[in-house]
């Protein structure tokens, strides 16, 4: 387990980690104005320190001179205008100059750059160099060390407007990077592990959902729990369109319950111009952790619509007086298939005891490499990468304290007692038509794939195969993967109930359940991501497992980041820059600079060497560079050994 206590570790440069980093933005605007006032002021601070006792009448007492002291002071400690501060340091540098080159006669009042064009200015300057050399080879070092210092000072402090601690991102290289699958053994130990496999990876997606996304909106990394601080972003970030065009289109109108524009839609993206503009594809490769140049893009959306039910739900009784319920959406040979041979049908459950129970729960979609494939009546655009998923949902017997005319999760009836209940005996249908898209938005044209396409392309080229690859298999997860090891506990009406009596639900339950839906699918890609890159947690237990990764994909283990719990990046050369920027502080007594020193003293005792680091303090006064060294290193020698005797 990770210490508390944070860890400081050296990482590659930033500019590897992080290919999306933009110089210029407001924030390092501002931190690098902030950081050169505080720069200018502690220059100027201990400029007037020293000079801030100003020739006084000779009746002038100590205590005046102290409170002119503290005046000069307030007004530069007060003063938070970096145009002032920087001209004032300019005047001063000025001043300087014309003390260095006093090359203006008594009473001349010819211009500067005017008299820059005589004879009689270069000889002076000439003369003023052979007579005082030393003065003039002084002063000339001076200004132009001051210069340089201010200068250096600006690109210091520049350098270091980052933070020397900076983030925690860091890129994966774990050596269970791959990807694992089952080869689907049928036997029932291999089924039942692999079955909890599946439903663990499911059920992790919908906790996670529900700690980090927040209705669509995400969660930042500053205020985000410590569950959601792993991955890179917290949350993929997405947007809600209500009163959609609905997708179910059959013969001449659609299957949508209340209408052509009664779809309710959750993308990352822009649907209504899905097909028009491939730059609203706005989920970025990077926020799955994908760390490459490469401008890969993703589009995840569902759209979903409570559908008829009217003349494509039939009942059937048999000679034991058995109530059969079938659904007709198209055909389908799987679980819960029709025993009847009537086309177009669906779905087959009897009334009891298959709905006679809290909630029941059935699901089918047109996804790849489903076991019994479902031909839905409504069309499905597979080029654009559609999927359309079918879920039934019963709550016969199940009481409310509300009315409730939900289409999905109806409570139409009481009995008097103040508890409602849904009078009809059959599922309601609610369908959704998933869109999975990848593009790349660098290319000439634009070019989208749909799943299909973007595993059939080559992968010759490593770095774009690792990046498709990381991409194909963490959007593979459907919707219709996410429901069907978790059925009813996907669904957020069953955390409401206890037994068979609910808490009120909301008076569009169905769309809750969708966006919990499409945010526990979020999150399954993300978390896909990361079984890729750093393994599957418990993935050892998937029995008779095999990994899929090829060659041309082994650059995805090193090409994911993410953020690095109880760890720290630290940028060297920022740590450099704030080192020399700050490491004067203006002087708080003898007028001089204070500096902190690291003093190793050796000593002996019982025989042994002792080595004691101590912090010490001296002064640098502002008249001299060095001050009595060997006087006061043999004191702080002496205090080293003092204070280490008395223990401290």
């Amino acid at each position: 387990m990770a210490s508390s206590a944070a860890k400081y570790v050296i990482h590659a440069p930033r500019s590897y980690v992080d290919y999306n980093r933009k110089t210029g933005n407001p924030v390092f605007l501002a931190l690098a104005a902030k950081n050169l006032y505080n720069i200018a002021r502690r220059i100027l601070r201990a400029v007037n320190q020293r000079r801030a006792s100003p020739r006084q009448s000779p009746d002038a007492n100590n205590t005046d001179q102290e409170e002119s002291r503290m005046q000069r002071f307030e007004i530069i400690d007060k003063s938070h205008d970096n145009e002032t501060l920087i001209m004032m340091t300019f005047r001063r540098l000025l001043g300087l100059l014309r003390e260095i080159v006093p090359i203006r006669p008594l009473g001349d009042t010819t211009p500067t750059h005017l008299r820059m064009l005589k004879l009689e200015f270069w000889y002076n300057m000439i003369k003023i160099a052979n007579e005082n050399s030393m003065d003039f080879l002084w002063y000339l070092l001076v200004g132009f060390g001051a210069l340089l210092l201010y200068f250096g000072m600006l690109i210091l402090g520049v350098i270091s407007a980052y933070p020397v601690v900076g983030d925690s991102i860091a890129l994966s290289q774990h050596p269970q990077c791959g990807i694992a699958i089952s080869n689907g053994s049928q036997s029932a130990t291999h089924f039942a592990l692999g079955h909890k496999y599946f439903n663990d990876i499911a059920r992790e997606s919908r906790q996670y959902a529900k700690s980090c996304y927040d209705l669509g909106r995400g969660t930042s990394s500053a205020r985000a729990p410590e569950s959601c601080s792993f991955f890179y972003e917290p949350s993929i970030k997405y947007s809600i369109i209500d009163n959609d065009t609905c997708p179910f289109k059959f013969g001449n109108g659609s299957l949508c319950l209340n209408g052509e524009n009664s779809a309710y839609t959750l993308t990352t993206g822009s649907a209504s111009s899905l097909l028009d503009d491939v730059s609203k594809l706005v989920a970025d490769a990077s926020v799955l952790g994908i760390n490459s140049p490469l401008s890969y893009t993703f589009h995840r959306s569902i759209t979903c619509s409570p559908l008829w039910t009217d003349g494509l739900i039939y009942s059937f009784r048999d000679d034991n007086g058995t109530v059969t319920f079938q659904y007709f959406y198209g055909n389908y040979t799987g679980e819960w298939s029709c025993s009847s041979d009537l086309p177009y049908c669906t779905f087959e459950n009897k009334l009891f005891p298959d709905m006679n129970k809290p909630y029941s729960m059935m699901t089918t979609s047109t996804r790849r490499f489903v076991e019994w494939p479902w031909t839905p009546i409504f069309n499905v655009s597979e080029m654009y990468g559609e999927t359309a998923t079918l879920i039934l949902v019963s709550n016969f017997g199940i009481l409310y304290p509300h009315e409730s005319l939900d289409p999905i999760f109806p409570a139409n009836r009481t009995g008097g007692d103040g508890w409602w209940y849904n009078s009809q005996f059959h599922a309601s249908v609610l369908g959704c038509m998933s869109r999975t898209l990848v593009c790349l938005l660098d290319s000439t044209p634009q070019r989208c794939f749909n799943l299909t396409g973007l595993g059939a392309l080559d992968d010759s080229d490593l770095d774009h195969g690792s990046v498709r690859s990381m991409l194909y298999f963490s959007l593979l997860s459907d919707l219709e993967e996410q429901l069907r090891f978790l059925l009813t506990e996907s669904l957020d009406a069953q955390s409401l109930l206890s037994g068979t009596t609910s808490a009120p639900l909301s008076p569009t339950q169905w769309k809750v359940e969708t966006r919990q839906m499409f945010e526990a699918l979020l999150a399954r890609t993300q978390i896909n991501a990361r079984n890729i890159a750093r393994g599957v947690p418990g993935g050892e237990e998937l029995p008779d497992q095999r990994d899929l990764m090829q060659p041309a994909w082994r650059g995805v283990c090193t090409r994911y980041k993410f953020r690095a719990v109880g760890w720290k990046n630290i940028s060297v050369s920022r740590f450099l820059a704030e080192f020399f920027a700050g490491a004067s502080e203006e002087a708080k007594k003898h007028k001089g600079w204070k500096v902190v020193f690291a003093w190793f003293a050796e000593g002996r005792e019982g025989g042994q060497d002792i080595w004691t680091h101590n912090l010490a303090w001296t002064s640098f006064y502002t008249q001299r560079v060095l001050v009595d060294a060997l006087a006061r290193r043999e004191k702080l020698l002496e205090r080293c050994n003092r204070q280490h005797s008395m223990g401290l």
